[in-house]
């Protein structure tokens, strides 16, 4: 997801972790319960930095933000 910018330049990214996601077939498509707020509070990505995304600490910086369980402690 993004936020900002004017076409795409100087916009933030965002990701969600799937554990928020649910796929809803009548919609063809997910849903989620995030506020604009939560999602410009949230940890974004960078390209400017070259952020290298998912990496462990990022994805469970995200998880931890959400407080969505850690989908790699599942078997």
């Amino acid at each position: 997801m993004s936020f900002g910018g004017f076409f795409g330049v100087g916009a933030k990214e965002y990701a969600v972790p799937w554990g928020m996601l649910d796929y809803d077939p009548d919609l063809g498509g997910y849903r989620f319960q995030i506020t604009a707020e939560q999602l410009r509070s949230a940890p974004s990505l960078s390209r400017a930095r070259g952020q290298d995304w998912p990496d462990r600490e990022s994805e469970q910086d995200l998880h931890d933000y959400y407080q969505v369980t850690y989908y790699w402690l599942f078997p």
